[in-house]
């Protein structure tokens, strides 16, 4: 049967569900990452408009690594669908057991171990750049508080 025509429900995921499940629980914690960067990233707008003589260095600190936090959670949720695409298809290609798709499966393999290996990494650096620009944020507000 053609890859491409294989319905989903002939694939059996069981042996891959604890896997899936421990996932969805690293994409929930980069949603809330990337959450409150986002507010942060409002907050630090609605400041600067309410209060305009605040030390712009510290705007840009709060706003580029709260930025970078955001980007490399969106990076972490595409990275974090990758993995499921691959772990499906690795499982159609074991399901097939043509040997014409070892290669294939190789691939697959290793591109899958690398992602596996790479998203926890991803995933510390976002909330790294979280940390900072919550420490910014914490400095720009007291120094707003003490003028």
């Amino acid at each position: 049967m053609n890859e491409a025509r294989m319905p989903l429900d002939d694939i059996r995921i069981e042996s891959v569900d604890v896997d899936i499940a421990i996932q969805g629980q690293y994409v929930n914690y980069s949603a809330e990452i990337l959450r409150l960067s986002v507010l942060a990233i409002g907050a630090v707008g609605y400041l600067i408009t309410t209060k305009p003589n605040l030390s712009k260095w510290a705007l840009v600190c709060v706003a580029g690594s709260m930025g970078i936090s955001a980007a490399i959670a969106l990076f972490h949720r595409y990275i974090a669908a990758d993995i499921v695409a691959l772990q499906v298809r690795r499982l159609r290609l074991l399901k097939r057991n043509t040997g014409a798709d070892y290669g294939k499966v190789r691939g697959v393999t290793s591109a899958l171990e690398w992602r596996l290996r790479s998203v926890g990494r991803i995933l510390l650096f976002s909330a790294g750049f979280l940390l900072v620009g919550a420490a910014f944020f914490v400095y720009w507000l007291a120094l707003a508080v003490l003028r």
